[in-house]
């Protein structure tokens, strides 16, 4: 298989295992990579086993991208306190995205400002999806900024300002649903931003 990034540049890899409505997502550490087969391994703190062979996604975030593909866990066992697990080479990868732009549903609590005849204005809205370029979010008022305004994610125990520019508006049956990019954020907020994709992916 072509692998669309290199190995050393992996910087997260996790795994769904679970029933078809149930998927937990568990992260894992590359041991080694074969001709035929990945071998990865994570800490054994749950009660978790897995009959083989079983068919999962995997997920390969990288500096500059996140490949997600089906492949087959053909092997699966306990070695002095870590969980080892094989997966056969699948044939493709199924998705790229470039990492700045692969989008997740998120839904969060936020602020956007508009610049309206009274002065500026801010609004409650809820998040729909973010990405390291920009966000989505859901909003009952039809109030389009008319240029760079300001978001306020509020986030667990930190909430995130930055400007961001208006893209489009696209009606809903209840609301309204704005999509901007970033124009100026902080690379530390970044970085939260970062780990939420991965959680959520």
């Amino acid at each position: 298989m072509f692998l669309k990034f290199k190995l050393f540049d992996i910087q997260h890899i996790e795994i769904q295992i679970g029933e078809e409505n149930n998927k937990k997502s568990y992260e894992l550490t590359l041991e080694q990579k074969t001709e035929n087969n990945f071998l990865f391994s994570m800490p054994d703190n749950e009660n978790l086993f897995v009959h083989t062979p079983y068919t999962t996604l995997v997920t390969f975030i990288c500096s500059k991208c996140l490949c997600q593909t089906e492949a087959t866990l053909d092997d699966f066992y306990k070695k002095n306190g870590r969980i080892y697990i094989s997966i056969k080479n699948p044939e493709t990868l199924e998705a790229s995205h470039n990492r700045e732009y692969y989008r997740v549903m998120a839904e969060y609590d936020c602020i956007y400002t508009v610049e309206t005849e009274n002065g500026v204005e801010s609004f409650n809205a809820v998040t729909y999806d973010l990405s390291l370029g920009g966000i989505s979010i859901i909003t009952t008022e039809n109030i389009i900024p008319a240029r760079e305004t300001c978001v306020i994610i509020c986030l667990p125990g930190r909430d995130i300002k930055t400007n961001v520019r208006f893209c489009r508006c696209e009606a809903l049956e209840d609301g309204y649903k704005l999509s901007f990019t970033f124009t100026d954020i902080l690379e530390k907020d970044l970085t939260i931003l970062e780990e939420i994709c991965k959680k959520e992916v």
